[in-house]
C-alpha cells in the first residue's frame, strides 16, 4: 500500500502540483554528540516538563544507576535548572499561556542550552558555546562523558537504527514534496520573513513506545525508538511527527501581538481545558497539520489508525488533542488556502470546535484568572482549583487588582471575600465599567452568602464570591466547581 501511495506522490511531483519556487527542505540526520546529550539530559529528568521519565527507566533496567550515578545525575540537574532561570519574571512572562498559548518566538534559556548540542559535533564545542564557567563545564563535560563511558557496551545496539531510519525519511520526506507543503503552510500563518532552506530534524535515540516530538527554534527534534523504526509505515508516521514540529516552528515565526491575539481568543471563550498540559490547544492543531493535511493526503493508502493523537488518562479530557485535532482539520480544510488564513479566520473556528466538543465551564478559567481576596478565602480557592498561570492579590491591594486587570483585560477575574473584609471588594468593583449597572444587584445581596458574575465589554467574565463567613465561601466554591455553565442570574446560599 505505501508503495502504490508513493509512486502516486511521485507522479503529482512530475507534473509540477505542490511545488513552491521558495521550498524549504527537511533534513533528517543523527549526531553522536545530539545523541549522548539527548539521552542523559533526558535521565537527568531535571524538569517533569521538559523531560521522560521513561528515559531513566529504560537505562536503569538496562545497566542499573549507582548512588555514584544517581549523584552525578543530580548534580548535573541543579545546574540545568539554575542556567534554565524557569522561575525568573522575563522567563515566566514568556511561559504564560497568554503570551504562549500557540508558541513563542524568543527561545528561553533552557531551549538554548540544548540547542549548542545541536549544533556542534562534540560535547566540548558545545561547553565553549554556551560560555559555561570552568566549574559549570566540569559539571556538564563530566556527567556526560561519566554516562558516556555508563552506557558504552550497549550505546550502538541502541542506536544503531538511527542512521538507516534517517537516510529512508530523507528518501521518503522528498517524494512526499515537504517543501510544497511548507510553502502553503508559510501562506497560512501569513508568514513573511525569511525562514531556513534547509530546516534539520535531529533523529534521537528514545525508549519502546510513543515519544513527542519537539522543537527548538528551527532544529526539529525527533525521538525514534527501534520498535518505531522497523517498516516504511513507521518511517511515515514519524513524517508527520517532524511536519507538525516543522508547523509548529513556522507558526512562531508569527509576530507576537498576532500570537498573542490568537491565543487570548481562545482562552477568553474557551479557559483553559485540561490543565496538566497547557500545550493542548498548539498540539492538537500541529496534529491536524501534520497528520491529515500532510500524511494522510499526500499517503491516503496508509493503515488508518483509530485516534489522531494518543489519548492521555493522567487529563480530565483524554481524548482531548485527539478529538480538538479531527475538528480543526476540517476547519484547516476551510481556511488552508487563504493567505493568512490562521489568525483571525482558524482560531475563530477553532474556539467554535471547541466549544462544541467541551462547553466552557467556570472552572476552565481559574487556572490562568486573577484572583483577589482576604488570605482566608484565597486559600479556600487555592485548595479547590489548581493554578497555571494565576495572579493573586491581596484584599489590601486594589491599586495591584487594578493594574492586574489592565494587564491582561481578557483574563476572568474571581473576587472571593468573606463580609468582614467586604469594603475593598466594592473599591475594587469600581474599577469596572459595568458598576453602574449592577451596583444594585449588590445591594440586594448584601444579608447573603452570593455568587454572581458580570462581563465587561471585551473582557473576561468577573466573578464575585461573597460569604457572610468561611463556610458560605466554602460552600459557594463547591457550587463553582460544579457549574456546567457561567450562571446568568445570582446563586445564593439557603
Amino acid at each position: 500500500m505505501v508503495k502504490r501511495a508513493v509512486s502516486v506522490v511521485a507522479f503529482v511531483m512530475m507534473a509540477g502540483i505542490g511545488s513552491g519556487a521558495l521550498a524549504t527542505d527537511l533534513k533528517f540526520d543523527s549526531g553522536k554528540s545530539a545523541n549522548l546529550f539527548w539521552m542523559v539530559d533526558q535521565i537527568s529528568q531535571w524538569d517533569s516538563r521538559f523531560t521522560s521519565p521513561s528515559y531513566r527507566e529504560y537505562w536503569n533496567a538496562k545497566v542499573e544507576f549507582t548512588d555514584e550515578d544517581y549523584a552525578v545525575l543530580e548534580q548535573y540537574a541543579r545546574l540545568r535548572r539554575k542556567l534554565a532561570r524557569l522561575k525568573e519574571s522575563d522567563v515566566v512572562r514568556e511561559t504564560s499561556p497568554w503570551v504562549s498559548l500557540f508558541g513563542g518566538g524568543k527561545l528561553l534559556p533552557h531551549e538554548k542550552f540544548a540547542m549548542a548540542f545541536l549544533e556542534t559535533t562534540t560535547v566540548n564545542d558545545a561547553a565553549m558555546l554556551l560560555k559555561l564557567s570552568k566549574a559549570e563545564q566540569d559539571v556538564v563535560i563530566g556527567t556526560l562523558l561519566h554516562f558516556a563511558r555508563k552506557l558504552k557496551d550497549h550505546y550502538a545496539v541502541e542506536t544503531g537504527h538511527l542512521s538507516a531510519f534517517a537516510q529512508k525519511a530523507n528518501i521518503l520526506i522528498t517524494l512526499a514534496d515537504a517543501g510544497g507543503f511548507i510553502g502553503q503552510l508559510r501562506s497560512f500563518y501569513g508568514i513573511k520573513g525569511a525562514i531556513p532552506e534547509t530546516i534539520p530534524v535531529d533523529v534521537l535515540w528514545a525508549p519502546p513506545g510513543f515519544n513527542r516530538p519537539a522543537h527548538l527554534d528551527y532544529h526539529i527534534i525527533l525521538p525514534v525508538s527501534v520498535d518505531h523504526a522497523q517498516t516504511d509505515e513507521a518511517v511515515l508516521q514519524h513524517l508527520s511527527l517532524a511536519m507538525q514540529e516543522v508547523s509548529q516552528y513556522l507558526l512562531t515565526k508569527l509576530p507576537a501581538d498576532v500570537l498573542v491575539k490568537a491565543g487570548t481568543q481562545l482562552l477568553m471563550e474557551c479557559g483553559m481545558v485540561n490543565q496538566g498540559n497547557p500545550f493542548m490547544v498548539r498540539q492538537a492543531l500541529q496534529v491536524a497539520v501534520g497528520e491529515v493535511l500532510f500524511l494522510r493526503e499526500r499517503f491516503p493508502d496508509l493503515p488508518a489508525s483509530p485516534v489522531l493523537s494518543p489519548w492521555d488518562p493522567t487529563q480530565d479530557y483524554p481524548f482531548a488533542v485527539d478529538e480538538l485535532a479531527r475538528g480543526y482539520a476540517t476547519a484547516l480544510k476551510e481556511t488552508f488556502a487563504q493567505p493568512g488564513g490562521f489568525y483571525p479566520a482558524f482560531v475563530t473556528r477553532a474556539v467554535e470546535v471547541q466549544k462544541a466538543l467541551i462547553p466552557p465551564r467556570p472552572r476552565f478559567f481559574t487556572p490562568t484568572g486573577i484572583l483577589f481576596g482576604d488570605k482566608e478565602s484565597r486559600a479556600l480557592f487555592n485548595s479547590m482549583f489548581s493554578a497555571v498561570d494565576r495572579v493573586e492579590v491581596d484584599i489590601d491591594k486594589v491599586s495591584d487588582f487594578e493594574t492586574a486587570v489592565d494587564a491582561t483585560p481578557a483574563r476572568a477575574v474571581f473576587i472571593v471575600v468573606t463580609a468582614k473584609m467586604e469594603g475593598n471588594m466594592y473599591n475594587a468593583l469600581k474599577k469596572f465599567k459595568q458598576w453602574g449597572k449592577i451596583s444594585g444587584t449588590f445591594r440586594a445581596l448584601r444579608n447573603t452568602s452570593f455568587l454572581t458574575t458580570f462581563r465587561e465589554p471585551g473582557g473576561g467574565v468577573v466573578y464575585v464570591i461573597r460569604g457572610t463567613d468561611l463556610d458560605g465561601i466554602r460552600q459557594l466554591l463547591l457550587r463553582l466547581y460544579r457549574m456546567e455553565e457561567i450562571p446568568a442570574v445570582p446563586v445564593t446560599l439557603n
